[in-house]
């Protein structure tokens, strides 16, 4: 008899337990759900936080005293990369884009040659400061491309989507760092 009221103890024991994870579990699960839901975070505040760029990509920003932009990019840092850079892509998410590595700084070309998506080309220099930038550089698909030659000496060339920088903006004394 004693051992029947101690097993019926254990049990009900165990159903209290098992009704405390369940019901924490529950909770748990609503609160991430919500939480997730609730969330209202753009790409950039995701990336400002440290997120990780995925797939290989880095994360640069470019950034001034009052502004900041960043931007997980593929790196072109052999001539291989380089010379492909974003050819044949039909789109390019916002955000991404491709870092142009060059290991002295120099007079580059570019051209949008089996380039598909119109790009902004931000120019940097062995300081990482911009000093020039080609916006809204257009997709061409003729036999003869036009190119576009940097005016300055440059370590860096960043290509993003177009439309997320104008000309001016090189007077912003804007710098390139990467994380």
């Amino acid at each position: 008899m004693q051992e029947a009221r101690r097993k019926k103890q254990d049990t009900g024991k165990n159903n209290g337990v098992r009704h405390y994870l369940i019901g924490s579990s529950i909770l748990l699960f609503m609160f991430l759900i919500v939480g997730v839901s609730g969330c209202d975070v753009s790409t950039d505040e995701m990336i400002n936080s440290k997120t990780v760029c995925s797939d290989g990509k880095i994360l640069v920003s470019v950034v001034s005293d009052s502004y900041q932009k960043n931007f997980c990019v593929e790196l072109a840092d052999d001539n291989t990369e380089r010379n492909k850079g974003l050819m044949y892509r039909q789109s390019l998410p916002e955000n991404e884009g491709m870092l142009f590595v060059h290991t002295e700084p120099q007079i580059v070309s570019f051209w949008m040659k089996n380039t598909l998506i119109p790009l902004d080309l931000l120019f940097f220099d062995e300081n990482n400061q911009l000093v020039e930038i080609k916006d809204n550089f257009q997709p061409c698909t003729e036999i003869i491309c036009e190119s576009y030659v940097s005016k300055n000496k440059v370590k860096y060339v960043l290509e993003v989507n177009a439309d997320q920088f104008v000309k001016n903006d090189a007077e912003k004394k804007m710098k390139l760092q990467i994380e």
